[in-house]
């Protein structure tokens, strides 16, 4: 089976910071993997290891030309690049009459494929919650986009794919009661990446790139108005003074949160980190004390179950409520905007490692928990099921 994935964002590969591209593109590795033959619409270049034979990258070229200064300049990337992409998606389904199935991340893709492609069996991922009544809070350009994106665009998007995938229960139920039947809704969280080292492996820092010396937590995404990295920021200061914070992504924020770092008076213990190699975030990932994630709302983060694949606990705090699956011990979710609670939760989980808990327990669990395997299984019967003309 051939498939075309339209990645949503175009954030540079390998190693964008969580979210839809890094699903997009550890589903794609994972389906290149299970024997499916895929075309990548994404930018830069394949992980280490990538099944170059059965995974093909295609660069639509346009990433690198729009900046994100500003929150309005971030979501126009997102749907400028999904339009771009699709287009170009759309050509290598003309020209490439063995793609069956086409998958898009976003829903302006995959509009634009249905629109210029000829007819091929299409999947559409959901990764934010569809809209919602309760999403009118906010600013005027707040609403303006979640009306314009999550129920104008998203809705179309979902109306004319073949097949819904929804990336969280709180997603799911959403997309039931926009009406979709349950027959075309598939809910499908992330999954780690591919566990590939052999038993016993050294998971210790494999670059020559410096690595953070002495106890970190660890923070993984886009700098965007949605992240509340302010919240972890202001909870550090109340959290044991050997306790650095890294943050590794970009966004409109970031000098932002630079500047708060520097109002606290951080100094070192803040630190923020661009995109980083594959090896690089894995070594961050596996060596982190707690890996954490503070949101306006979220559904389960990529970025923190590639960290307690890599045996480094987890916790993550959203602003606004939402419907997550009870994943604690060791993926920890509290509905919370106060850095003291954040602060308070963080401490817990150190005070379990530091009473014993080992990375190969998390490990252990996050193996039983978020299967490497099973997204690209999920996807090959879900390709399957759906009947094309």
């Amino acid at each position: 089976m051939k498939v075309l994935v339209v990645s949503r964002s175009g954030w540079l590969f390998p190693a964008p910071p969580g979210g839809a591209d890094m699903v997009a593109l550890r589903q794609s590795l994972a389906l290149a993997q299970a024997g499916a033959d895929v075309v990548l619409v994404g930018q830069g270049s394949l992980p280490e290891g990538a099944p170059m034979g059965r995974l093909r990258l295609v660069d639509p070229g346009i990433g690198r030309t729009i900046g994100s200064t500003s929150q309005a300049a971030y979501y126009f990337k997102v749907l400028a690049f999904a339009i771009v992409a699709g287009v170009r998606g759309a050509g290598e389904v003309r020209r490439d009459p063995s793609i069956a199935v086409v998958h898009g991340h976003h829903s302006a893709s995959i509009v634009l494929l249905r629109l210029l492609a000829p007819r091929r069996a299409t999947v559409v991922t959901v990764h934010d919650n569809p809209f919602d009544r309760s999403d009118l809070s906010g600013s005027a350009f707040e609403r303006f986009v979640r009306i314009a994106n999550n129920l104008l665009i998203e809705r179309l998007g979902v109306t004319l794919a073949d097949r819904v995938v929804g990336v969280s229960p709180e997603v799911v139920r959403r997309l039931r009661r926009w009406g979709c039947p349950d027959g075309k809704v598939v809910e499908l969280w992330p999954t780690a990446p591919e566990r590939s080292e052999p038993s016993g492996a050294d998971r210790s820092a494999t670059n020559l790139e410096p690595t953070i010396q002495g106890r970190f937590l660890l923070s993984v995404g886009d700098l965007t108005q949605r992240k509340r990295m302010d919240i972890l920021l202001r909870a550090l200061p109340l959290l044991p003074a050997d306790l650095r914070l890294v943050i590794v992504g970009r966004g409109p924020r970031k000098a932002e949160f630079e500047r708060l770092a520097a109002e606290l008076g951080l100094g070192e213990r803040a630190t923020f980190l661009d995109y980083v190699s594959e090896s690089r975030l894995r070594s961050l990932q596996r060596t982190a004390s707690v890996a954490v994630l503070v949101s306006e709302r979220e559904g389960l983060p990529t970025s923190l179950i590639e960290a307690v694949s890599e045996g480094t606990p987890a916790f993550y705090a959203t602003v606004r409520p939402v419907s997550v699956p009870d994943t604690r011990p060791f993926l920890v979710h509290l509905e919370t905007s106060s850095p003291q609670v954040v602060a308070e939760a963080v401490a817990r989980i150190c005070d379990q490692v530091a009473a014993g808990l080992t990375r190969e327990q998390v490990r252990l669990w996050a193996s039983e928990h978020f299967p490497s395997s099973a997204a690209a299984q999920t996807l090959l019967r879900l390709y399957s099921g759906i009947s094309t003309p």
